[in-house]
């Protein structure tokens, strides 16, 4: 079994990958997680993006929002 080691990086560090209309970054790459899982910076994205619907055949992917933008709606 491999020993992994913490892994500390920022944004401005990481690898640009451009990708449709975005560019993300890649903080983490698959090799530092032991080949489960990389860790991508996506920034800010327009406003409707999605990326296209897809199957991963290896790894996995995770989606965590750093900086939520929310709007809510009250009436009376």
């Amino acid at each position: 079994m491999t020993e992994l080691q913490p892994v500390v990086t920022s944004s401005s560090e990481a690898t640009p990958m451009p990708f449709l209309a975005t560019v993300p970054r890649l903080l983490i790459p698959t090799a530092k997680t032991g080949g489960v899982l990389p860790m991508l910076d996506a920034g800010v994205v327009p406003a409707g993006f999605s990326p296209p619907l897809r199957f991963h055949r290896r790894g996995h992917e995770l989606l965590t929002i750093a900086s939520p933008l929310a709007s809510r709606t009250a009436s009376r």
